[in-house]
């Protein structure tokens, strides 16, 4: 008998950027749970998918630290007015292969 089973997604698919929903998973950025998942930003997506963290020009570049409403500083207000570093940055950016995991009860 299987206790448990888990189904993953290739490795190769880990990439940056949002999810299909327009979010980003926030992920522990310190401590021995680093990278661990605390939930969604922003926590109620809205139909702009992030439209509000784009430069000016129309070529849909991410304003990630200029001037106006910046990713990078949305990002440490959610983490409580932390100022993150670019390490930190791209722990919050990672889009994981998902997985599924089975356990027999």
């Amino acid at each position: 008998m299987i206790d448990t089973f888990t189904l993953a997604e290739p490795p190769q698919g880990l990439h940056f950027g949002f999810s299909d929903i327009g979010t980003v998973e926030l992920r522990q950025i310190s401590g021995p749970e680093v990278g661990a998942p605390l939930g969604e930003f922003p926590e109620e997506p809205t139909d702009d998918r992030f439209a509000r963290f784009l430069r000016p020009g129309g070529h849909n570049v991410l304003n990630v630290a200029g001037s106006g409403d910046a990713l990078l500083a949305a990002l440490g207000e959610a983490h409580g007015d932390v100022e993150l570093s670019s390490a930190q940055f791209a722990l919050q950016m990672i889009k994981a292969p998902q997985f599924q995991e089975f356990v027999r009860p």
